[in-house]
């Protein structure tokens, strides 16, 4: 059962590499497209501890900061208890 999701928001520029290039490296990852406020979602199934450190988490941001690095977006990760978002989104 997933009770955590770490969002993920983009922001390209002129300088980005196109948007279907950035989709493919993220799903290839695990990220799932979504809509609404944020672009992509990672769904923690298990692995996720509200107040532990989280390897996994941090494990996961690293390997998609260095994904984004490559492709040139500005971007954030909002992590929220399933159905407690800020904003709208839809899978």
């Amino acid at each position: 059962m997933v009770n955590w999701v770490t969002y993920l928001q983009i922001k390209l520029n002129p300088t980005s590499a196109n948007p279907d290039e950035i989709v493919k490296k993220l799903t290839k990852l695990g990220w799932k497209p979504v809509y609404g406020d944020y672009d992509f979602a990672w769904q923690w199934a298990n692995g996720w501890e509200p107040n532990g450190f989280n390897k996994a988490f941090w494990e996961n941001i690293d390997t998609a900061y260095k994904v984004l690095q490559t492709v040139a977006v500005d971007y954030s990760f909002r992590t929220y208890e399933k159905g407690k978002e800020t904003g709208r989104v839809w899978y």
